[in-house]
């Protein structure tokens, strides 16, 4: 009993290992440029569409929060990101980045808590 016992906790965490190791590997990377002659949308509107998306793909449910309330970090000339609402990117142009990032994993939930783990977080650098 004690072997059939050990040999199926031994199954259960291979099995447990592999799926792990699986949904690594299915995540991709995908890359969405502004590009300003396309559409037209302003900084905040993009970074709007990708914190509303990153929702769709949470249970298919949004929460009830205000959109504009949620953050982004902006690294200006001082070398550190500084915390910005989203309403206030209006005051950005596109002309104005220096490189654009959004990020949605474990030590996003870690550094930003509940809303990290719900909508990532877009990391702006400045010229």
């Amino acid at each position: 009993m004690k072997n059939i016992l050990l040999l199926s906790l031994f199954i259960i965490s291979i099995n447990s290992f592999g799926q792990q190791n699986g949904i690594k590997e299915s995540f991709q990377k995908s890359t969405t440029k502004l590009d300003e002659s396309s559409d037209r949308k302003t900084l905040k509107e993009f970074v709007e569409s990708i914190y509303i998306n990153s929702l769709n793909t949470f249970e298919g449910e949004k929460p009830s929060i205000n959109i504009d309330e949620l953050s982004v970090q902006i690294k200006r000339n001082s070398g550190k990101f500084e915390s910005m609402k989203l309403k206030d990117l209006n005051d950005i142009s596109v002309g104005q980045l220096k490189s654009f990032e959004y990020k949605k994993d474990k030590t996003i939930e870690a550094l930003y808590g509940r809303r990290g783990e719900l909508f990532g977080m877009v990391m702006i650098e400045l010229k």
